[in-house]
């Protein structure tokens, strides 16, 4: 029996839900997407409530924080006006007063590398905060967002716990937000003091997506929100597993990919691949499906994507029907909202696609945002 059907086609606004509290519609807007003409002025900020801006990074000789590429951050001409794609957030933010703009600390690969060592010494903690809130006051910005990945044994876990709460202690509540990127695996989290964490953080930005891709031995959905088995990975299974260490759910907001993961010589999950496709097995969602393939609909798994059987290529991505149904699902769980990463692998609101609208949309529109 095959779970798949084809895609509905896009969900049309015809009722709004009814809001009970303010939910957060978020992206990471990173850095180098400028450079493809993803601008800041680009993005329809009056359907964003949070924008994480990726990435600042850490000095492993003092600790100290850094612009992870100065051209980008605050020299070039972005949207007319030197001062780089800060500078441009600064004054969006002047237009859209509800606007959050939160500087997102580290990253994957390198960008984490020098955590583990810095949070051992305390002169250099010292050092990352002061220096972390100085670009945050420079740039009239609203917080720091803590993307160490990961922590990888109890001591690192600790170490984490404790950076947080120097960073708490230069970024005073409610002035000041402070938030963290963590990952659904038990594998990542089970060395995290989680019940400590969730009284210094304001929100756990909850990475729900790449569990599959090309490090794995067979193809499989990337962003599903449930599972045919508990030995699979879910994003329900990673909030459950934080809501059962204590974290509120409400501090818990889910993420959505706006990339695809794809695999060629498969027809669909749990199958052995030849290969991944796309730029490191990956495609921006604005440009899927490819010419030739259908999208599916995965309903027991909330999960989407595409298929191309001349190609043999199978593709796992969100599209508007799941992104709704998540949406859905967060209300009904009383989760803080959504984020995507990121920003610029939307499809344009024409479109009737876009993610982040139908998002927007389905957690309230209008009426949510005027809650900020």
């Amino acid at each position: 029996m095959s779970f798949f059907k084809r895609a509905a086609p896009p969900i049309p606004f015809r009722t709004k839900p009814k809001v009970d509290r303010p939910y957060i519609n978020a992206i990471y807007y990173a850095n180098w997407t400028v450079y493809k003409g993803c601008t800041p002025a680009s993005l329809d900020l009056s359907k964003i409530t949070h924008v994480f801006y990726a990435f600042v990074r850490i000095r492993p000789e003092d600790g100290s924080v850094y612009l992870s590429d100065e051209g980008a951050d605050v020299q070039m001409n972005v949207d007319g006006a030197d001062g780089g794609c800060l500078g441009s957030f600064q004054r969006l933010k002047q237009q859209y007063p509800h606007l959050k703009v939160i500087l997102s600390l580290g990253g994957g690969g390198e960008g984490s590398s020098p955590f583990a060592a810095v949070c051992r010494n305390t002169s250099m903690v010292q050092n990352l905060v002061r220096s972390a809130r100085e670009l945050v006051d420079r740039w009239s910005l609203d917080g720091i967002d803590v993307d160490w990945e990961h922590p990888s044994n109890a001591e690192e876990g600790r170490a984490y716990i404790n950076l947080l709460k120097a960073l708490r202690e230069v970024l005073p509540t409610p002035d000041y937000l402070l938030t963290t990127a963590l990952p659904i695996g038990q594998w990542a989290l089970q060395h995290i003091p989680l019940d400590e964490a969730r009284g210094i953080l304001d929100y756990i930005n909850v990475m729900a997506y790449d569990m599959s891709g090309p490090w794995a031995p067979q193809s499989g959905h990337h962003a599903q929100l449930h599972s045919h088995s508990d030995k699979e990975a879910s994003g329900s299974q990673g909030v459950a597993y934080m809501k059962r260490k204590g974290v509120p759910a409400h501090k818990l907001v889910l993420g959505l990919p706006l990339y695809s993961r794809a695999f060629l010589g498969v027809t669909g999950p749990a199958q052995k691949y030849s290969s991944c496709s796309g730029e490191e097995g990956t495609f921006p969602y604005n440009k899927l499906p490819l010419d030739g393939a259908y999208e599916w609909h995965d309903e027991p798994c909330c999960a989407g994507g595409s298929y191309d059987g001349a190609k043999g290529e199978w593709m796992s991505y969100d599209i508007p029907v799941t992104t709704q149904r998540k949406c859905d699902w967060i209300r009904q769980e009383g989760l803080g909202g959504a984020f995507f990463w990121e920003a610029s692998g939307d499809k344009p609101a024409v479109s009737g696609a876009s993610l982040i609208q139908t998002s927007y949309h389905a957690l309230g529109g209008e009426e949510n945002m005027r809650r900020f």
